[in-house]
């Protein structure tokens, strides 16, 4: 499974959602070609309603907790 298949899954996993883009970024950073390091998450769930931006970072970070903990450079997530 790819990084970006983990991330969705997890997400999925976690939360209800409404709508999921997830983009590699890594392209866009000093790494070998094909990495899976940077990604932007665009996440729309009805568990967000009523919670400030840092309650919904943070919901996203705990499904992501493992990946975001990558040894050789971290897969980053904004949501």
């Amino acid at each position: 499974m790819s990084v970006a298949e983990a991330i969705e899954s997890k997400v999925r996993d976690a939360l209800p959602v409404a709508h999921l883009e997830l983009e590699n970024e890594s392209h866009r950073h000093n790494v070998p070609a094909n990495s899976e390091t940077h990604f932007k998450l665009v996440l729309v769930s009805d568990a967000f309603q009523g919670q400030m931006p840092v309650r919904r970072h943070q919901a996203v970070y705990q499904a992501l907790a493992e990946e975001m903990n990558v040894e050789m450079g971290d897969a980053f997530a904004a949501v």
